[in-house]
């Protein structure tokens, strides 16, 4: 059994930036067509990341045809490392992008790009603290003392956090995070700042391939406390939505209709693979397996851990005003000039009402 200990922000210039893509998906890492049918719309859409399961619901929706069914034609572009979606929206090289709306919000404040927010997958950001039982660590306050694996692009976001539950930065060890969770299992750090969506099902994984190769035993890991848990720091005051649906200012001007058709579309997707989270996996991640060298095992423990952080009681997509209101605080902690306007839930209001 093989697991990829690399998250989805890992900066290793070994995973490759055009994933394979299968069948249903109409390109993956072709070159950007410029034309289509006189009917149908084409958008691509920009992934910020490798081919995993955060990005399921996009590919059940192509499958399945959604999208074919509200005249649209859909590209997925598949991010890695040296993708800056934003970066991909203001060079006309896509039309809608996922984001970090700390990035994005940056850019529009600090750079002037025209980015609107239109949407988020994430309701409730995935980003936590990834830890061990043993640690003890299940509050911030436990942190006090601790070595912590903070990735440098999150410094900002994690002193914030410390910030809000009013804890010294200094009372905190902050060491540097590659994403690789190993140094975790080996008991170099306390506690990671990662995804908890797929990292703790890492961890353990790694915890399993220790006993099974005599370097832990069995006694040790269910009475020591060797296992992997973790926390949102949104249940801790860092409220902010993620994987933000972004789009330029002209687009959203000109091409309305084609947004809403792709949000519609892309929210029966998601629809699909939560009613049948195990099916769905197994179905539509399966062709990603021998690219990201990770399993279905890994893909549905994903799937499940995301599921109450996208779902919404007025629908996926959807960003209540106090969602909005509450990142706009966050990333004005973090030095991020951010504004209730620079965010657009009409589209997806507009949805709701005909699903």
């Amino acid at each position: 059994m093989n697991v990829n200990k690399i998250s989805r922000r890992c900066a290793l210039k070994m995973m490759a930036t055009t994933a394979f893509a299968p069948p249903f998906l109409l390109s993956g890492c072709k070159q950007r067509q410029s034309t289509t049918s006189s009917s149908k719309s084409l958008i691509h859409m920009q992934q910020p990341w490798v081919n995993d399961a955060e990005f399921i619901g996009y590919f059940v929706a192509a499958a399945r045809k959604y999208y074919v069914n509200e005249d649209i034609i859909v590209v997925n572009q598949v991010g890695g490392p040296d993708i800056v979606p934003e970066i991909r929206l203001n060079k006309h090289l896509a039309e809608i992008a996922l984001t970090t709306p700390d990035n994005t919000l940056s850019l529009v404040t600090k750079q002037n790009i025209p980015l609107r927010i239109v949407g988020a997958q994430y309701h409730k950001s995935p980003m936590g603290i990834v830890t061990l039982v043993k640690s003890r660590i299940s509050k911030p306050q436990d942190l006090v003392g601790k070595k912590i694996a903070v990735p440098s692009v999150n410094t900002l976001t994690f002193e914030a956090f410390l910030k809000i539950n009013n804890i010294d930065p200094a009372s905190v060890q902050i060491e540097s995070y590659n994403y690789d969770p190993t140094p975790l299992v080996d008991g170099s750090v306390d506690a990671t700042l990662d995804f908890v969506t797929n990292v703790e099902y890492t961890v353990d994984f790694l915890i399993e391939e220790r006993v099974k190769s005599g370097k832990i035993t069995k006694d040790s890991v269910a009475n020591g406390g060797i296992k992997a848990t973790s926390f949102l720091l949104a249940d801790f005051g860092f409220e902010i939505m993620m994987d933000t649906v972004v789009v330029t200012d002209d687009y959203l001007r000109d091409n309305r209709d084609a947004i809403k058709k792709w949000l519609k579309a892309s929210r029966m997707g998601w629809n699909d693979t939560f009613k049948n989270i195990d099916d769905c996996t197994k179905q539509y991640m399966t062709p990603f397996l021998s690219e990201t060298k990770r399993t279905i095992e890994q893909e549905i423990a994903f799937n499940r851990k995301q599921q109450p952080l996208i779902e919404n009681e007025k629908g996926i997509f959807f960003m209540s005003a106090d969602s909005i209101r509450k990142t706009v605080t966050a990333l004005n902690l973090i030095g991020i000039e951010a504004k209730s306007e620079m965010f657009d839930n009409s589209l997806v209001q507009e949805i709701s009402q005909i699903l």
